[in-house]
């Protein structure tokens, strides 16, 4: 089995493994809002606009923090270190049958690049990004409510829709599935930037299969100097002047890529020459810029 598809299996068993964590915890803070809603003030089975209502809107932002605070998340986090540290593993074994060896400087920063990752997942887990990311819109959807006179029962729907995956995700496991998949490619993407610039290699490969919603980027960059399809439409590839043969890319041509993906669906606009391995064809992207040594034929 190759690198990519041992990675591949990895990452999608972890992640899989780690938000079925994130879908227990949803009934239970379903449970949580119902409780407070049930106390809301009423006119007719409707909302209505008083302080009380007010004051409970806040309370319930301030139970449900402190619910993420105290949920298994953080713990669970902590249990995903070692699903880093076997990907760790991976890469070192496959850089090491290339010939190039993990250096103490390369351990030393993967080390604490992946200490930092761990840190700002609990944080966006049970602490300010859930609260932007989660409570804030479910304050928001039951406001909502409040100045429109919404009925009681009609709002208990919102909120179940909003916070229980059923036919369609939560609004917490979108979003968990989004920073928890970042994290982990993420650190996979350090490690090859971190390779890349200890041994000052200067091609990479844009590696990894396409699915049905794969993006223009990550389709154009993997199939390049091809045309590709845009909806129903055959294009010009606009990599295709940029790819060496053998399908590799130069590093230094990094910023063109990255002026001509700016607008590309899915893109992160935070992306940056010392950024691209990491952020690759945009959020939760699953594709892999691989770094190699060019030929001497392809750097002519």
């Amino acid at each position: 089995m190759s690198l990519q598809s041992r990675k591949t299996k990895l990452l999608d068993r972890s992640t899989e493994s780690f938000l079925s964590s994130v879908e227990k915890l949803e009934g239970q803070l379903h449970q949580l809002v119902l409780g407070i809603l049930e106390n809301f003030d009423r006119e007719d089975g409707r909302l209505i606009g008083s302080a009380y209502n007010r004051n409970q809107l806040f309370q319930l932002g301030r139970e449900l923090e402190d619910a993420f605070a105290n949920s298994r998340l953080n713990r669970r986090v902590q249990e995903w270190v070692p699903d880093f540290e076997k990907l760790l593993q991976l890469n070192r074994q496959y850089w090491n049958s290339q010939g190039w060896s993990f250096t103490d400087r390369i351990n030393e920063i993967l080390s604490d690049d992946m200490q930092i990752r761990i840190n700002q997942l609990v944080s966006d887990l049970t602490g300010s990004g859930v609260d932007v990311n989660v409570i804030q819109g479910l304050q928001q959807k039951i406001q909502e409510g409040i100045v429109t006179r919404q009925r009681y029962s009609d709002l208990k729907e919102v909120v179940k829709e909003y916070l229980v995956t059923d036919t369609r995700q939560s609004q917490l496991l979108r979003y968990a599935s989004v920073i928890t998949q970042d994290a982990i490619n993420g650190f996979d993407g350090a490690i090859q930037k971190v390779v890349a610039d200890e041994y000052e290699m200067d091609g990479f490969n844009y590696v990894g299969s396409l699915i049905k919603d794969s993006r223009l980027t990550c389709i154009a960059l993997t199939s390049a100097p091809g045309k590709v399809m845009v909806g129903k439409n055959v294009v010009p590839n606009p990599y295709a002047d940029l790819v060496l043969p053998g399908g590799a890319f130069r590093i230094k041509d990094i910023p063109k890529i990255i002026e001509r993906s700016y607008n590309n669906p899915g893109w992160n606009k935070s992306t940056t020459p010392d950024t691209f391995f990491i952020y690759r064809g945009g959020y939760n992207c699953r594709h892999e810029a691989l770094p190699t040594m060019l030929l001497e034929s392809q750097k002519k």
